[in-house]
Formats: C-alpha cells, sequence, structure tokens
C-alpha cells in the first residue's frame, strides 16, 4: 500500500530525496536506540539516565538527511552515480 502516490524515483533528485530519507530514518533510529541501551556512570560509581530530547532527534534526522543529500549529489557530479535508483516510468 502506497501512502503518496506520485512520488517515485522517476529523475535522479526524486531519488537522491528517497534514499537521503531512508538513510536518515537508519541512522536515527541507530542513534536512538544507542542513547537508550547506553549507560553513563559518574566518578561515584551512580548509573546516570540518559534521557533522549525529541527536539535532537530531530535535528539529528535533518541534519543526516542534509549530509545524505550533499554525499549523493557530490557523488553524482564527480561519479555519475545514481542513475541505478530510477524506475521506469508508466507512459
Amino acid at each position: 500500500m502506497v501512502l503518496i502516490q506520485n512520488f517515485r524515483s522517476t529523475n535522479v533528485w526524486k531519488a537522491f530525496t528517497l534514499n537521503a530519507l531512508a538513510t536518515s530514518f537508519a541512522i536515527c533510529i541507530g542513534l536512538i536506540m544507542k542513547s537508550h541501551l547506553e549507560k553513563y556512570v559518574d566518578d561515584k560509581g551512580n548509573v546516570i539516565k540518559n534521557v533522549t530530547d525529541p527536539r535532537s532527534m530531530i535535528f539529528t534526522f535533518i541534519i543526516t538527511f542534509a549530509g545524505s543529500f550533499c554525499a549523493f549529489t557530490a557523488l553524482h557530479f564527480v561519479f555519475g552515480y545514481g542513475g541505478g535508483m530510477l524506475v521506469p516510468t508508466k507512459n
């Protein structure tokens, strides 16, 4: 079931956007899980609870999206990367 019907990777920029979204989503999930699983201990041996702020999750997503998109764009201009991400259009 497709939620957004008309946004397919039919050109390089849409493909980069979709891939950057997927990459950012995966990285954010990994970072959130890492922050929940880590335990911090102070000098006295007390465990300090790590709290993940929703603003930091959004900021991390935006930064990883921008970084992924810039990396894909640079690879496209240097190596011609991205052509394999395209899907055929229905005419």
